[in-house]
């Protein structure tokens, strides 16, 4: 179902749905007020979780002492 915040490109409605085990990211900003590609897209969720491993390996270490 399309909403005025799904891009939409022609007949093709692009929709960004979170795979099992994963939290669903807000939409990637992209320059130009153009939609974000979808390697923007797999960029903008392999820095993220890889923010979230590197603040659970810090943590980790931590409480390990």
């Amino acid at each position: 179902m399309a909403t005025a915040d799904t891009p939409s490109v022609g007949r093709i409605t692009l929709v960004a749905l979170a795979m099992s085990g994963e939290d669903a990211l807000p939409p990637t900003p992209a320059t130009g007020g153009r939609v974000p590609t979808v390697n923007e897209r797999h960029v903008a969720r392999y820095q993220e979780r890889n923010a979230k491993h590197k603040g659970a390996i810090e943590h980790a270490a931590i409480v390990s002492g």
